[in-house]
């Protein structure tokens, strides 16, 4: 298989008083694939103790040689592409605290999916749309001898995405199958004397829902929901006072050994593949 491919890209800063203006293109042209363009728009300011962040970018995935080659019969797999718009606040609190909240819709295009039936087998194609939109919020807290940072966001599938192989039944209250719904995390790290200190880390995410084989012979499914979970993690960190730049840590992962798995994104019926459990971690 032979293939030519080339790409220009360039971007433009302006920044002024009013703030720093962005823009950015990329053209690239593939002899399999044709033509793509990813456009980039962004603007910032900060003024006080306020930030804001307004952005607009689409970016392009191209058909691999193993989707064309699986690609539908009459026909032909063509670029997906993924728009995103989003906006940011941030609000500085006296010397220590910030906060952050930020929303966002991501639009795929003609998005390349993986199909999978009895006679044809392994197959890819385009769907019409997908994606998500969303939210989240983060705090930072940070003195001279502690930080804390505490975080949650949620999503939702757009309403008109149309890609049956993910889509879940109204009601689960998901965005797609295999994936949460909502998250939360705090961490922190606390330096009790000049050379050590404690860390811990929570994280917490939303049930999760996926089609699950029940008849083999028949080929049947069911939606299967799997509960929410909770992760802690915990360490010490130990810096000998004669090397600076040198740090033990000693760690504890999934500290409360919970049941951790990966659930297959579409609904295949794959087994879900289970995750590590209780960790202890040494790093130098």
């Amino acid at each position: 298989i032979g293939l030519n491919d080339g790409a220009v890209l360039g971007e433009v800063n302006l920044r002024s008083k009013l703030g720093l203006l962005s823009a950015g293109y990329r053209l690239e042209h593939n002899s399999l694939t044709g033509t793509a363009h990813a456009p980039r728009i962004a603007y910032s300011l900060v003024t006080g103790r306020f930030h804001a962040k307004l952005m607009y970018s689409q970016a392009f995935r191209s058909p691999t040689v193993m989707n064309l080659n699986y690609g539908p019969a009459e026909g032909s797999i063509v670029t997906e592409y993924i728009t995103t718009t989003e906006a940011e606040l941030g609000l500085r609190i006296g010397s220590r605290a910030m906060v952050v909240a930020n929303i966002y819709n991501t639009r795929i295009d003609d998005p390349i999916v993986y199909v999978y039936d009895a006679v044809t087998l392994d197959n890819y194609l385009n769907r019409s749309r997908s994606g998500t939109r969303g939210s989240d919020v983060r705090l930072n807290i940070e003195a001279e001898k502690w930080l804390l940072l505490f975080g949650g966001g949620a999503a939702k599938a757009l309403p008109y995405a149309d890609i049956p192989e993910a889509d879940l039944p109204e009601g689960t209250g998901v965005a797609y199958q295999g994936l949460p719904a909502a998250r939360m995390f705090a961490a922190g790290s606390w330096s009790v004397l000049e050379w050590l200190a404690i860390r811990g880390r929570a994280d917490w995410q939303g049930s999760t829902w996926s089609y699950q084989v029940v008849d083999a012979a028949e080929g049947a499914m069911e939606l299967v929901q799997w509960p929410s979970t909770t992760l802690l993690n915990a360490g010490l960190i130990v810096k000998p006072g004669s090397q600076k730049r040198m740090s033990i840590d000693l760690g504890i992962a999934n500290l409360l050994d919970r049941s951790r798995q990966v659930l297959s994104p579409v609904d295949n019926g794959l087994n879900p593949y289970l995750l590590n459990g209780r960790e202890l971690t040494f790093s130098l």
